[in-house]
């Protein structure tokens, strides 16, 4: 309609207000229905680089035109006194030149980790990439991958020691390894909400809403058609929830319609059989839906009672605690290791080790595991933890029951000692494929005696004591040789974290080491099976050459 106002020169056309700033039917509506989560999903990466300390089996060979990036790459990180050439170390057949493949998982912050596949460049001669440290390379989209040399923004950065699939169905690829946690993020995934209707009045509304609710730095209006959000520390642990908690906050008008909006959810979660929404859309609201859930947590069904605790500990109320620490103690429940988890992610550290330190004592091992895994998040002191060689962790729980060697195979290496100290026998020959680690001991021998044998070297390294425990035997055989350099620190003989694990398994099967081996579930990587035609044709060099190439320090993220 055209309004005619009446004005000293005469009438006047009045537009409608932009309709940016209109006030629209917001309330009683979730997020979820005025706007959309956008986000970037997981997203495939790619890289070259070069694997070294390898025992010969390496090759110089690869394409003309990747050759020349690497060698450009190389110069250009090189101090300028630098006597290397970057072709002796191309050459070298102790070094190969690798295709990386990743995928960084959606949701990602700046500096998370994830595992990669490596495989050496096909149709060339390296033999085995067995053994192998990968120098840091840039890892770039791959659906954006064309020529080696191209200019693409680097997405994370790649590095580490190599994992070998040693205990597959049939023998392992020796061209083909694993790094578990070697992808490194360099950039934070960004997330938005986009309006489905661009409206500044509807865009504040809802940033008022997420920062009540979640905090300051949660969401910012930057246009009358996005809101940036940013994830809080509480969180880091569960970004997916997270998600689901701003897709399911509701815009309310006023109390009576906040508290109409609570008994409706809290009546789902008692009577729904998909309780878990319901639960979701309670914590979306917070710490006014605490009185209603309190009230379940005396519910006679056990699945009421732990979606309100749980949901309550999440706000941040621990009233929840005795009713998940209940849970987790009847060992008759189905419940456990969610009820093991809600602790671990949501009490306080002091709350969650008094209530897992006795799920460490559990008979059955996925609650011993679940407790381990939560308690070891915390730097509970039950768990003592030791990086060894900058390559992998070994913790030792100390807790009851029967002795067990947890070999993990995804997110980082870490072997865990269930147990405390696990002693080793005191007659023992034990060695792994090609004698490249070797443990020996006679009876009545004070210590047991550690070789490794690397082509690289003209004879076998060591022998190195270690005392008969499976902890020492671990140090000893993957320490550095020049650890020694270290106050307090005694030298090792290198050995990978591929060659430890081989070598415990061999001792727990001949008796040398009385303990469970047990193997974590492998890397999702294994997943990841590009074709040898997935590599880019060679192209003439362009000027600027990708990243830069350092010997890896991977500190077992």
């Amino acid at each position: 309609m055209v309004v005619l106002v009446s004005a000293g020169l005469g009438c006047q056309e009045v537009k409608p207000r932009d309709t940016q700033l209109n006030r629209p039917d917001i309330y009683g509506k979730p997020v979820g229905d005025l706007a959309r989560v956008f986000q970037h999903d997981a997203v495939a990466v790619k890289g070259f680089g070069l694997v070294a300390s390898l025992p010969g089996t390496g090759s110089g060979e690869c394409p003309p035109a990747l050759r020349t990036a690497l060698l450009n790459y190389i110069r250009k990180q090189l101090p300028k006194t630098s006597q290397l050439n970057p072709n002796d170390l191309i050459d070298s057949k102790n070094s190969a030149v690798v295709e990386i493949y990743g995928v960084i998982p959606q949701l990602a912050s700046k500096g998370d980790t994830f595992d990669l596949m490596v495989r050496s460049i096909p149709r060339t001669q390296t033999t085995s990439i067995r053994g192998g440290r990968l120098y840091t390379a840039e890892m770039k989209e791959l659906s954006r991958f064309i020529s080696y040399d191209q200019f693409i923004k680097s997405l994370a950065k790649a590095e580490g020691q190599l994992l070998m699939d040693d205990f597959g169905s049939g023998p392992a690829d020796e061209t083909k390894a694993y790094i578990l946690g070697g992808g490194v993020v360099d950039e934070p995934v960004r997330i938005s909400l986009v309006l489905k209707e661009t409206n500044y009045y509807t865009a504040n509304a809802i940033r008022n809403q997420l920062v009540q609710r979640f905090g300051p730095k949660t969401a910012k209006a930057v246009s009358p058609a996005e809101i940036e959000l940013g994830i809080p520390d509480a969180y880091m642990n569960r970004k997916d929830t997270f998600i689901q908690l701003i897709e399911r906050t509701y815009l309310t008008a006023n109390e009576a319609s906040l508290q109409e909006r609570i008994q409706l959810l809290a009546e789902a979660l008692r009577n729904d059989s998909e309780k878990t929404a319901a639960e979701l859309g309670l914590e979306s609201i917070g710490k006014p839906s605490l009185f209603a859930l309190a009230e379940l947590l005396a519910n006679s069904d056990e699945i009421i009672r732990f979606h309100a605790a749980r949901c309550m500990l999440n706000i941040g109320d621990d009233r929840a605690l005795n009713v998940l620490q209940k849970i987790i103690d009847n060992r008759q429940s189905l419940l456990r290791l969610e009820a093991i988890r809600a602790v671990g992610t949501g009490a306080r550290k002091a709350d969650a080790s008094r209530i897992l330190r006795q799920a460490l004592e559990d008979e059955t091992f996925e609650i011993k595991m679940a407790a381990y895994e939560q308690l070891a998040r915390t730097g509970d002191m039950r768990i003592s933890r030791k990086l060894i060689g900058g390559d992998f962790f070994v913790d030792t729980v100390a807790c009851a029951g029967p002795k067990i060697i947890y070999i993990s195979r995804k997110d980082y290496p870490r072997i865990t000692l269930f147990g405390g100290d696990i002693p080793c026998e005191k007659n023992v020959f034990v060695e792994i494929p090609n004698r490249r680690l070797t443990a020996n001991a006679r009876p009545g021998d004070p210590y047991l005696s550690l070789i490794r044998i690397h082509s690289s070297f003209p004879r076998p390294i060591g022998p190195l004591q270690a005392k008969y425990d499976t902890f020492d035997i671990i140090r000893t055989a993957c320490e550095q040789p020049d650890a020694g350099k270290k106050p307090g620190m005694r030298p090792g003989l290198g050995a990978s974290y591929s060659d430890i694990v081989l070598l415990l398994n061999q001792m727990c099967r001949m008796g040398a080491i009385r303990a469970e081996f047990r193997l974590g579930p492998m890397t999702e990587a294994v997943k990841l099976q590009p074709s040898s035609e997935s590599r880019p044709e060679p192209t003439p060099p362009a000027p600027e050459a990708p990243g830069k190439i350092q010997p890896s320090q991977n500190q077992g993220r």
